[in-house]
């Protein structure tokens, strides 16, 4: 593998010397992977990519079309640093982050830095993340930076720089803490023998951290989330999930008496302390972004009143301004009594006429920066034609203090797996530092990233960089559990209604599940019917089924109406089209659901049912024609039955048994009524759709057992009011009932709920089948009735166990 691997002239390689051996804290690795033929190195290359799938890695690219969200890229190859190297960088990262917490601190605090010309005040006073609201808002200094992450490079004579601090809302520790559990778990021997220093320990300060600013309530924590939408999101969700904590957005929690609550199902619980996931003026749009819908108004009153603690501290998105490079070496002996260890990529801020002068001078190797446009990526000059240089060099000459520049060579290279072998790119490397006590913690490891190519310069996952994982090796074998899937206890040992989205994410798995299961047996039946007709076309009781189908989906015009009629005559394409779109109503539409409902519920989940999962939606994407669709439709009912035993079986007993029961009574309760309502309640039924509806039903042969399936009536008392039949509607109101009985809580207008419920028990009870059909608008109108109870009952069961929001004043601001 590694005989056709060239580094970059004029680069530091991270993995071979000049003379083109192996470094030798690669060398183990290396042979190692030499020892893997194409099979077994292709065989784990899927490993990866399906323990990536099951366990729900992501990262969205806002740019692409494809609302699915991307597999996160994982390179199989990871980033090895012998002890020596990583000590390095661990004393280096441990002293920047608390210059970082002493520079914050006084920032918005006593200004020396401003007051003694350490720093321009343009510098801090004009940048984007100085906040002045925050001023004073956190005088502790414990307090201000609890999470501090570097990115690192390397120069050609392989020196350390610091390319940018993170202490906004550093992410990547759960990617980081992902990579560690499926690298080990597909080089298993190769991890075991590198003596890889376990990430554990950073994980556990980090909870201690987080519950310390807390007053050591770990009830009070939670992690603040920007919502499902972001890049980063399933990252956001696994760091909670291992850390035992509830994650939250915005909307999640409501200042009120000058505390933060938490909205759950079961009424308000406090919160002392946030790590937050989301940029500053985000987070609180009452006093610093007026336009941001995706906070919470009030969270930096209540860290003004000391009954709130964030990590990191709301105004921390100053330090991550790159012009202050240059300063800190001075700031660093002033403040903290040292040098700096760690030193900036040489950088330059064109504010300063003599580093202006440097600018200019080395105009072609840099890299420029709008510091008024923190989120913009930096200018490439070498890539601009020469009126593109000169017009950015007059722009410069304008406003000099708006820019920054830094060198754009920064970075090492490193091996990246690839189709085409092994290919050297671009590498930048994360790691982190948590405060712990009075001191800093840093990870031993963290993630490597990598640009494109060799030559790029942007290393990032929106650009199309893939992660690896940092691999800091010992001497000595590492004892402790460090590949398990849950590295942490859960706060709460047992389930209950008090996290947000739990509940409402267990209802609509089980509804989802339900749905999905019952319209593939729909498609399925259908399908079947269509391949056993031939060529003659779609019979009479096809057209009804098909009909039937969009009864089921609600994707309108569907089969119905004089427009959706003419595709009766060839249904294939529209079915195939309800089977695998993305419309909502559609099977795939459903999985879809159901596999982000189940995200946040992974520490709830069996390994089997994040299996299932993921097949799910890639198993509907592989039929292209009427066998290959009757197949999949087969091996899709039988994962979504699976995924129901197990969620029956493996889910703690209580609320989440009952209200996954609710879940999949509800919804086969309005999908039987549904069948029923298109099969059986229209007059002039085909003699053979008694028995369909039936089998669709999952109605057993014992229960059918002399039934006249020709009959009408006699098929309308199984499938409709059977109090024996397990899969009749009235048996379906039994259970909502038994389970609205059995969940905690009752009262209000759950309770009338539950009377509702059995007032229309007893009122299904007295229904006279054979009566009602002879009636002049036949059974249909009390069926269509019965819907529009159950849709009523669902939305009064779904505002039940999702956090009661209050509302919230809007404003009409202006947008640039």
């Amino acid at each position: 593998m590694f005989n056709q691997y060239l580094p970059v002239d004029g680069r530091f390689d991270e993995a071979l010397e000049g003379s083109g051996l192996p470094r030798s804290h690669w060398r183990a690795l290396v042979q190692a992977m030499d020892g893997l033929d194409d099979r077994a190195l292709a065989e784990r290359r899927l490993d990866l990519q399906r323990l990536l799938q099951e366990h729900g890695v992501t990262y969205n690219i806002y740019a692409r079309a494809s609302k699915r969200p991307r597999p996160w890229a994982l390179d199989l190859l990871p980033l090895p640093m012998s002890s020596r190297a990583w000590r390095e960088v661990e004393v280096g990262v441990a002293q920047r982050a608390e210059l970082m917490r002493v520079l914050l601190n006084d920032i918005y605090g006593e200004q020396r830095v401003i007051s003694r010309g350490l720093i321009p005040a343009e510098l801090i006073l004009g940048h984007p993340g100085f906040h002045l609201p925050c001023m004073g808002a956190e005088k502790l200094l414990e307090r201000a930076l609890t999470v501090y992450a570097a990115d690192l490079g390397r120069g050609p004579d392989g020196e350390l720089w610091v390319l940018a601090d993170r202490t906004q809302a550093p992410s990547g520790i759960g990617y980081a803490l992902e990579a560690r559990t499926i690298t080990s778990r597909v080089l298993p021997s190769i991890f075991r023998e590198s003596n890889v220093h376990p990430v554990l320990p950073f994980l556990r300060a980090l909870r201690r951290s987080l519950t310390r600013l807390a007053d050591d309530d770990a009830a009070a924590v939670a992690v603040l989330t920007a919502g499902s939408a972001n890049e980063t999101y399933s990252e956001h969700a696994y760091l909670a999930r291992q850390m035992g904590l509830p994650l939250v957005d915005g909307e999640d929690l409501q200042v009120q008496g000058g505390r933060c609550w938490m909205l759950t199902p079961s009424g308000r619980q406090p919160i002392r302390a946030l790590l937050r996931r989301m940029d500053d003026d985000y987070a609180e749009p009452l006093e610093l972004n007026r336009q941001s819908i995706l906070g919470t108004p009030g969270l930096l009153e209540c860290v003004r009143g000391r009954s709130l603690s964030m990590a990191n501290s709301l105004g921390a998105g100053v330090l991550e301004n790159p012009a202050l490079g240059p300063y800190l070496p001075r700031v660093c002996e002033v403040l903290l009594g040292e040098e700096l260890k760690l030193p900036s990529v040489p950088s330059w801020w064109c504010g300063e006429p003599s580093q202006h002068r440097q600018v200019l001078e080395r105009f072609d190797e840099l890299l420029i920066r709008d510091l008024q446009r923190p989120q913009a990526p930096p200018q490439a000059v070498a890539a601009l034609d020469a009126p593109a240089q000169t017009a950015l060099k007059a722009q410069i000459a304008r406003r000099p203090g708006r820019f920054s520049a830094q060198l754009q060579k920064a970075h090492s290279t490193a091996p990246v797996l690839t189709r085409q072998g092994l290919t050297p790119r671009s590498i930048e490397m994360r790691t982190f530092a948590v405060a712990d006590g009075d001191s800093f913690k840093v990870m031993p490891g963290g993630l490597a990233r990598s640009g494109r190519s060799a030559e790029s310069w942007r290393v990032s996952g929106q650009s199309g960089g893939v992660s690896k994982d940092i691999w800091v090796l010992s001497s000595e074998a590492q004892r402790g559990a460090q590949i398990l899937p849950h590295f942490l206890q859960s706060r709460t040992r047992r389930f209950t209604l008090r996290e947000p989205h739990t509940a409402d994410n267990v209802l609509w798995m089980a509804r989802y599940t339900t749905r999905a299961e019952l319209l593939a047996r729909l498609l399925g039946c259908v399908l079947k019917r269509l391949q056993e007709l031939g060529p003659q076309g779609p019979d009479a009781v096809a057209r009804q089924l098909c009909e039937a189908v969009t009864w089921q989906t609600t994707i309108y015009p569907g089969f119905l109406t004089p427009e959706g009629q003419a595709a009766l005559d060839d249904p294939l394409a529209e079915l195939l089209q309800l089977m695998q779109g993305s419309a909502p109503g559609s099977l795939m539409d459903s999985c879809q659901k159901l596999h982000q409902a189940a995200g946040p519920l992974r520490h709830l989940l069996t390994h089997e049912i994040a299996t299932q999962l993921v097949r799910l939606q890639d198993d509907l994407q592989g039929a292209h024609d009427l066998s290959e669709a009757c197949r999949t439709l087969d091996l899709v009912q039988l994962r979504l039955v699976a995924i129901t035993a197990h969620l029956q079986r493996s889910l703690p007993d209580g609320a989440v048994r009952q209200l996954v029961e609710l879940g999949t009574a509800l919804e086969t309760a309005i999908g039987g009524n549904r069948l029923i309502r298109s099969l059986l309640a229209p007059p002039g039924l085909a003699t053979d759709m008694g028995p369909l509806v039936l089998d669709l039903l999952n109605t057993t042969a014992a229960l059918m057992d002399g039934v006249d399936i020709g009959s009408q009536s006699a098929v309308l008392e199984v499938a409709l009011l059977a109090a024996e039949n397990p899969r009749s509607v009235r048996y379906q109101l039994m259970r909502i009932d038994a389970a609205l009985r059995a969940l905690p809580g009752v009262s209000g207008d759950e309770a009338r709920l539950g009377t509702d419920t059995a007032d229309k028990l007893l009122a299904m009870g007295a229904w006279d089948v054979p009566g009602l059909l002879a009636a002049p608008g036949g059974i249909d109108p009390l069926l269509r009735e019965l819907d529009v109870w159950l849709r009523d009952c669902a939305l009064r069961i779904e505002k039940r166990y999702m956090p009661v929001r209050p509302a919230r004043m809007t404003q009409l601001v202006p947008t640039t």
